[in-house]
């Protein structure tokens, strides 16, 4: 069990996080379909960011 401390404002919180949760969260994030979709989206990001560019100077 990971406990992760977190502060908000001026409370603290512990919150326990087991293993076989944060393994999962590992597989789905290294999954070869998620990398894929990211790398699409990422491609597509770039390649449309002179407009975006263009769009915040207006």
């Amino acid at each position: 069990m990971l406990k992760v401390k977190v502060k908000v404002k001026d409370k603290r919180f512990s919150i326990p996080v087991p293993y076989a949760v944060l393994n999962l969260v590992i597989l789905i994030i290294t999954s070869k379909g998620i990398n894929r979709l990211i790398n699409k989206e990422l491609k597509r990001m770039t390649a449309n960011s002179s407009s975006w560019k263009l769009k915040e100077k207006i």
